[in-house]
């Protein structure tokens, strides 16, 4: 098992757990000794609006580890793509061999999103003003109104919220 999270444009944060099956299957398909001559690597491959088949990669890159971690933060190649990360053996050949796949993680792309969600602005505050109290101040009819917009009014201060 293996969770990749973005964590901001520059970087994902990947856990792992390795079977002992998985393990055994590693030590047989590299053999005793290139197993201990090994080095543990996380790979990032970007495979940015592709159906990957396992070699149609954009680009690779091989981040060399410690056996015992479980855990990291990568260095994400490049913001607003979307990687898959696997942890595996990079055997002295150059051969690489996966123990373990992690999701798709689509890193967030540098700057201001171009995305205007409406759903944020529903009410604007002079309207929520305006509906807050009624002529006279009473705010009894004014919670009235705000409830019918989905916002609850509660006793003392702060303890108004958005139901």
């Amino acid at each position: 098992m293996m969770c990749a999270v973005p964590r901001d444009p520059d970087s994902i944060f990947v856990y792992w757990e390795i079977a002992p099956d998985s393990m055994d299957r590693l030590r047989k398909a590299a053999g005793d000794d290139a197993f201990g001559s090994s080095q543990w690597v996380v790979r990032v491959i970007d495979v940015t609006d592709i159906s990957f088949d396992g070699a149609n990669a954009w680009q690779t890159l091989d981040i060399t580890i410690d056996r015992g971690e479980r855990k990291k933060y990568v260095k994400a190649p490049e913001p607003g793509r979307t990687y898959l990360l696997e942890y595996g053996l990079l055997t002295p050949d150059g051969s690489f061999l996966e123990a373990v796949r992690s999701n798709a993680c689509a890193v967030p792309r540098k700057g201001v999103s171009d995305r205007l969600d409406e759903a944020w602005s529903m009410a604007n505050t002079a309207e929520l003003i305006r509906i807050s109290t009624d002529a006279f101040g009473n705010n009894a009819a004014a919670g009235k109104r705000l409830n019918g917009l989905g916002i609850a009014l509660g006793e003392g201060s702060g303890s108004g919220g958005i139901m």
